[in-house]
């Protein structure tokens, strides 16, 4: 009975505290490929592009959670090898990740681990991707990441891994039901 009531408490007490907030921003590198169910006769390489934007950080007091939404440009490249050589795709998007993080406050850093669920929508096309209609191109996409990091005072070092759930699709291009995935490490200043 003692334990109910001090956990019912302390929910109160947590509820009626307000959420702290702060902005940042977000930058990092974007290693990026391609996830094929079916055998197209391709290797798909990765290849480096960056990402770089706001962030929006809500601490929930007392329990570890924190929302930090996002608004990104991310860029995402990657390589094609048909044998007869290999092809350079790049897509950059609008993306909105809604990192929920989960912490330990500890004196001097805050270690983390978040999942990270995303939209995202292409705004620019270049490489192969140059000479692709817009029109065969699903520009939508939406998915999940996980990730761990650390926060040292308001410098926030992360890494997470990226999981798309749309098919890229391209009636011009033999890539079958490619999904894009891949590695994100970012540094991200709170103010």
């Amino acid at each position: 009975m003692k334990k109910s009531l001090l956990l019912l408490v302390s929910l109160l007490l947590a509820a009626s505290l307000p959420a702290q907030g702060s902005f940042g921003i977000k930058a990092g590198l974007n290693y990026t490929s391609f996830d094929i169910s079916n055998d197209v006769g391709v290797e798909i390489r990765s290849s480096s592009g960056f990402h770089a934007g706001i962030a929006y950080k809500v601490k929930v007091p007392l329990i570890g959670l924190s929302f930090q939404p996002e608004l990104l440009y991310s860029q995402k490249n990657f390589d094609i090898d048909e044998g007869t050589g290999t092809h350079s795709f790049k897509i950059s998007y609008a993306e909105v990740p809604l990192n929920i993080q989960m912490g330990i406050n500890l004196l001097l850093f805050r270690p983390f681990v978040f999942a990270s669920p995303y939209v995202s929508y292409a705004i620019s096309k270049g490489g192969e991707f140059s000479n692709v209609d817009w029109d065969s191109l699903n520009r939508l996409d939406y998915g999940v990441g996980l990730g761990a990091g650390v926060e040292l005072w308001k410098l926030q070092v992360s890494g997470k891994y990226n999981w798309s759930m749309k098919k890229l699709n391209s009636n011009q291009m033999d890539i079958g039901d490619a999904k894009l995935k891949g590695f994100q490490l970012s540094v991200a200043f709170l103010f």
